[in-house]
């Protein structure tokens, strides 16, 4: 987890610990948050958070379900923060808004460094964008791009984008793009920069860059 979100996350256990024990100052209440809580700064899926969080009684009052709901809350961001990585927008593309790229597991993505994508071990990429146009469906489009003048296709992509974002798209409504990179074992071991697109039948597409390395 990055210094700022763990950072962050013990900040927030700190003053929910204080709001606890000023409701109900009972010499018992610390040691049952705290290791609820913890459970936000030890796991690193917000699934094994969820099973390990235990809701335990103060004073004989259950803990109230908003501090579940903030505790979650907090496991969700420190995940997305965790693999957010950087990418380039397409600079001849101005039909749509990309927010962010995400890809799990990416832990070099806190240094701002290429993602280590392991071949025959996809990883999963994800994206929010925003389009300025609606369209019935979309085409996924995935290359590398060798040169500026140069992509060369992914032939084993699914090209069909509306398995893996909700079809038809709506214009100025953001959504999110998820899928497994499919990383064969024929693939070199080299850096290369990957090109995503989602292009609608009327041509209008969306399109950014991001910098991977495939290592063993």
């Amino acid at each position: 987890m990055p210094l700022q979100a763990l950072s962050a996350a013990k900040s927030t256990q700190n003053s929910l610990l204080s709001l606890a024990n000023r409701s109900n100052p009972s010499a018992g209440s610390h040691s049952r948050l705290v290791r609820p809580i913890n459970c936000l700064l030890k796991r690193s899926k917000l699934s094994s958070f969820v099973q390990h969080f235990e809701v335990n009684s103060i004073g004989g009052k259950c803990v109230s379900m908003s501090l579940l709901k903030v505790c979650i809350v907090l496991a969700a961001i420190s995940l997305a923060v965790a693999d957010i990585v950087d990418f380039k927008p397409c600079g001849d593309v101005d039909a749509c808004t990309i927010h962010e790229v995400r890809i799990d597991p990416c832990p070099q993505a806190s240094e701002h460094l290429a993602c280590h994508i392991r071949r025959r071990r996809p990883a999963t990429m994800s994206f929010d964008f925003t389009t300025n146009f609606a369209a019935e469906t979309l085409e996924a489009g995935l290359a590398w791009q060798k040169s500026a003048t140069l992509d060369l296709p992914l032939i084993t992509m699914d090209k069909q984008a509306c398995k893996y974002t909700p079809c038809p798209t709506v214009a100025n409504q953001r959504q999110t793009y998820t899928m497994d990179v499919p990383i064969e074992s024929k693939f070199p071991i080299s850096p290369y920069t990957i090109k995503w697109t989602l292009k609608a039948p009327t041509g209008q597409l969306c399109c950014f860059t991001v910098d991977i390395k495939v290592v063993r």
